[in-house]
């Protein structure tokens, strides 16, 4: 071998290696992904109780609930939330409620109404108003059929004759309509955990919610409990 193919072979080696070099070094700099898997979305707008004259809506009665149906032949995982928008209003994002978690079977259905929004834990409470509008989010590892029923009235309401009354509303029903959420397709942490989450002060309330793996810490910690409520019996 010549002088001449010797120093060739040399060169087309060391190429070599800087190529592989670079390729190592390419695949260690690439960010490791967090794995999620994909889940069905729907957004059922709400609009609840009596409301005075205003911008956004008339004064009136109205009345949103959501009916949600697992049509496949398995149990399905939804989790469901609310995102208030009004109050406050004016531009500012409203209160976000925990997610809970439950299961639906084969075939059954399930029903939220306005009455229903008492019963979400914030971690912020929205102030007290006779009106209420956001948006009721169900996420379901299955496809759901899901239908928003929204009526709306003359309404009014009672304030109450003595101080610590609660007050009442009583309406007449003017229209209904009823509306096909549609479906979307959302991908969603697979680290996320499922937390029984127990109010303080009212173990009865106790619910399924779910929550990133960071923030387990701070609700064992207040008393909650890993995994899932148990069912009642």
């Amino acid at each position: 071998m010549t002088l001449r193919s010797i120093g060739i072979a040399l060169a087309a080696a060391g190429a070599v290696g800087l190529a592989l070099s670079a390729g190592e070094a390419g695949a260690k700099s690439k960010p490791k992904k967090s794995k999620s898997s994909a889940w069905f979305h729907y957004a059922v707008q709400l609009a609840c109780g009596v409301n005075g004259p205003s911008p956004s809506v008339l004064g009136g009665a109205y009345a949103t609930s959501a009916n949600a149906q697992n049509a496949g032949g398995l149990p399905a995982t939804l989790r469901v939330n609310v995102a208030l928008s009004y109050p406050p209003g004016m531009l500012t994002p409203g209160a976000v409620s925990d997610v809970s978690e439950l299961a639906l079977g084969p075939g059954a259905a399930l029903h939220v109404t306005c009455a229903d929004l008492a019963g979400f834990s914030f971690a912020s409470p929205p102030p007290a108003s006779d009106y209420s509008e956001g948006v009721l989010v169900i996420e379901s590892n299955a496809p759901l059929n899901v239908s928003a029923v929204y009526t709306a009235g003359e309404g009014s309401v009672d304030d109450g004759e003595e101080e610590g009354e609660e007050s009442e509303s009583s309406s007449s029903v003017r229209s209904i309509q009823v509306v096909h959420v549609p479906e979307r397709m959302v991908e969603r942490s697979s680290e996320e955990t499922s937390v029984c989450h127990v109010p303080p002060g009212n173990p009865a309330e106790a619910h399924t919610i779910v929550v990133g793996a960071s923030a387990v810490p701070a609700h064992i910690a207040h008393g909650d409990t890993l995994g899932p409520c148990p069912s009642p019996l």
